[in-house]
Order: C-alpha cells, then sequence, then structure tokens
C-alpha cells in the first residue's frame, strides 16, 4: 500500500497547477485506475489498491495527506473535484507504437540532471532502431553543447 500511495502522490505532481483548468488539477480514479494529466503529460497507474475507488480528487490535497495509511484514507480528507476529466483512455489508445526501445530510468534521469543543469529544457529523443543508443540533443538545434546517448535494453 506504501508504495501505491508513494507512486499516487509522485503522480500528483503531472496534475495541472491551472485553477482555470479546474478537472486537469485532478487526480481521476476509474475502474482500478488513476489518471493524472496537465494536458502536455499524461499517466495511467493501474493498481488493484485502487480497485474500488471512483472520482476526482484534488491532486494538491491528496499530496499533502500522502502521509496517512491508506487511499481511501487520504481520499475521505481530500476535496472532489466537480469537473469533467478528460477520457485517458481515448487518448492512450489513439495512436498504436511503431517503435519500442527499452530505457534504464536512472541513465535517463542522470543525463536530464545534466541537461537541465546546462539550461536545457526542451530536447529531441532521437531514434533509428531498437538496438542502437537513443540520442538526446538540445531542440533548439543551434546549441549542440550537449549530446546524450543511452544504450537501449535488450528486449
Amino acid at each position: 500500500m506504501k508504495n501505491t500511495i508513494k507512486t499516487l502522490k509522485a503522480a500528483c505532481g503531472i496534475s495541472s497547477k491551472n485553477p482555470s483548468r479546474l478537472a486537469l488539477t485532478a487526480l481521476s480514479f476509474q475502474n482500478g485506475i488513476a489518471y493524472a494529466t496537465d494536458s502536455y503529460c499524461l499517466l495511467k497507474y493501474s493498481n488493484d489498491n485502487l480497485k474500488g475507488i471512483s472520482g476526482n480528487y484534488e491532486a494538491l490535497g491528496f499530496s499533502k495527506l500522502a502521509v496517512l495509511d491508506s487511499v481511501t484514507d487520504i481520499l475521505e480528507k481530500t476535496p472532489v473535484i466537480d469537473a469533467e476529466f478528460p477520457n485517458c483512455e481515448t487518448i492512450l489508445t489513439a495512436q498504436e507504437s511503431k517503435l519500442e526501445i527499452g530505457i534504464n530510468l536512472l541513465y535517463l534521469e542522470k543525463l536530464i540532471k545534466v541537461f537541465k543543469a546546462h539550461g536545457t529544457t526542451n530536447v529531441i529523443f532521437k531514434f533509428s532502431d531498437a538496438k542502437n543508443p537513443l540520442k538526446i540533443v538540445d531542440l533548439d538545434e543551434s546549441k549542440t553543447e550537449l549530446t546524450g546517448l543511452i544504450m537501449p535494453l535488450k528486449a
């Protein structure tokens, strides 16, 4: 249960902070699945501990109460968001994956920290195929100081 709460607390960071987009400030629970989005980034989290939970709850409120022992205890004290949350399943299934590459998140995180320290806020991921390294460069192609490579995981 603690891992579920920890994951949901982290997911709160994906939810929008903009009160004019009320629905996107929520963690939305539907059929054992939690969703969070700010309209640029979307997370789907499926977990047996979420079965039977439904509704839209204020992400900021959930995050502050995430020290409690159960998701239901947290949600009982978290404000409900009365707004229609986007249909995330339609968005998630709209495009079929053409290329799948396994990446070690620790290596990706290391490179992201360097790019952020350099002042880079947007990058391009360049893929050739699933057997060659993922290349990461600054979105502003005039900035060529940093280039990152991550070897793919074996599928």
